[in-house]
């Protein structure tokens, strides 16, 4: 229920900024894991997608709100510990690990050169949330935990014109949620991380 009201939020901020000059992101999102998220899934994802509206203050300044989703999985067959209330126990076998992120978040981006340049390179931050989403499956047990991270993700990026108002954006972006609740498995470290290499198109609006 959280989600959905967070969504209509960033969907009424994205009508807001298509109203003045802005642009419209739809990428393609790839992801590295790394720290807490790499230790429990190490296989790159190939899973994931955003939309972004951005809106421009001046020619170099864009704030705007992101939403989007990423998701990491593996099957393998490592020992595992898994905290079972007093004691932990550890637990072998045929392993389904899921980590679902879908980051919410404000942003702000400062674009280097004039509009008219056919490459733009450019810095940005993202502040607000993740929902992060893990689960456990070995055999008949399931478990299943989801939390609300406070997070950042600085981003640097390049916008190459294919057109006036289109162009191809390619960007790498860190993505660290604060530590929040437990990990599925019972660490009460669960900060997660990974790297974003992200392919879109932007649309532009003047």
């Amino acid at each position: 229920m959280r989600m959905k009201y967070l969504i209509i939020a960033l969907m009424f901020l994205s009508v807001n900024i298509f109203a003045q000059d802005f642009l419209g992101v739809l990428s393609y999102n790839t992801a590295l894991p790394m720290g807490k998220t790499g230790d429990y899934i190490s296989d790159f994802s190939w899973k994931g997608f955003s939309f972004e509206g951005r809106s421009f203050t001046n020619r170099n300044w864009s704030f705007g709100g992101i939403f989007g989703w990423n998701i990491f999985d593996a099957k393998i067959t490592d020992l595992i510990q898994i905290d079972n209330g007093d004691k932990g126990i550890t637990v072998k076998g045929t392993q389904l690990r899921y980590v679902n992120s879908f980051p919410i978040m404000a942003t702000g981006h400062y674009y280097f050169g004039k509009r008219k340049n056919s490459l733009r390179p450019y810095l940005g931050l993202g502040v607000g949330t993740y929902y992060i989403i893990q689960r456990f499956d070995i055999g008949v047990f399931r478990r299943e935990v989801s939390n609300w991270h406070f997070g950042l993700a600085p981003e640097a990026g390049v916008l190459v014109a294919l057109s006036r108002n289109t162009s191809l954006i390619l960007s790498v972006k860190y993505n660290y949620a604060f530590s929040a609740g437990k990990a599925v498995y019972g660490s009460t470290d669960n900060s997660q991380s990974y790297l974003g290499f992200n392919i879109g198109l932007a649309f532009a609006g003047y």
